[in-house]
Formats: structure tokens, sequence, C-alpha cells
């Protein structure tokens, strides 16, 4: 990390490392000590409602870029998808799962009933499982289903203000 800090202090009383100032803040990000910002694989199953193959295919198509990072604990390397990535993804795409908690039905019955209204799914490879509609495929459906409410997809497109309360991702 030769010339790679920014703030470096020296203290003249000590000797040896001893005597050298850091600013522990701009180490730990050096060195990706910080804790991941984004969801890992097992937080987009449980959040998107869907199986590993299908976040896999979502990562092969460029939907949800994955990158490389530290795990918090262990320091092994994972792969994470960052908050704006999945802000960006929700942007264009709903996961059935989503609309279902939000609305408090099923997600069979969501999935069902859009599919049934012409609603554009996702085309997902034999073997992954979990609907994702496009947004503007249903926005027209759902607005006409349940009048002055809003399309369940637009209640997810402030994700970049995301943020984990204990209690769920809302």
């Amino acid at each position: 990390m030769t010339g790679g800090l920014d703030f470096v202090g020296y203290r003249p009383d000590q000797n040896g490392y001893l005597a050298l100032r850091v600013d522990p803040d701009e180490v730990a990000e050096r060195m990706r000590l910080t804790a991941p910002k984004g969801y890992m694989k097992h937080e987009l199953r449980e959040l998107l409602g869907v199986n590993d193959p299908t976040i896999r295919y979502l990562n092969e198509t460029g939907l949800l870029p994955v990158v490389k990072s530290r795990h918090p604990i262990s320091r092994k390397s994972i792969s994470i998808v960052t908050y704006q990535s999945m802000a960006v993804f929700l942007e264009n795409y709903v996961p059935a799962k989503l609309m279902a908690e939000v609305w408090n039905i099923h997600v069979r019955s969501i999935g069902n009933g859009l599919i049934k209204r012409d609603g554009k799914v996702l085309p997902l490879p034999k073997g992954c499982r979990g609907r994702i509609f496009h947004r503007n495929g249903i926005q027209y459906i759902v607005d006409r289903q349940v009048p002055g409410a809003k399309c369940a997809a637009s209640i997810f497109s402030n994700w970049h203000n995301l943020e984990r309360t204990g209690h769920g991702y809302f």
C-alpha cells in the first residue's frame, strides 16, 4: 500500500511502526474490510422469491450484475448485487413476491391473475423458479383492476435510499 493512503501522520516520540499514524476508516476501505454494500445470494433469493438458477440467469443476462466483495466476518470472497443495481432492476421489473407482500395475498394468486390478464412475465429458462414481471407490462392491468391504486411496483422505485431496519427491507 505504498503511497496508497491519503492521510498519514508521524509521532516523533515513538520508534518504528508505532510512530506511524493512519486513518483507520481509510485503511479499512482500501483493504476492503468494510461490510459489503449490497445483497448476497441468499438475501436475493428471499427478497425476490426466486431460486439460485434464476439469480444466476439474471446475472448472466446482465439484469442483476454481480460484483466481488469480501464477507465482513469470514473475509472470504463473495459476490454481491449492489443496492444501486437492485434499484435499477426494480425500475424495470417487479417480482410477484413483492407485490404479494404489499397487497397481502398469495404469490400464486397475483402471478396467475396477472398472467391471465396478459401481464408481461420475464421468460426464464427451465429449472428457474419465481415470477418476475415487466413493470410496464403490468402497470395498466393493476391500475384497471384496482382504481386509484398505484402499481405495487412503484412502491419499490426508491431503492437507492434503502436501509435495513431489522424488520424486513421496507
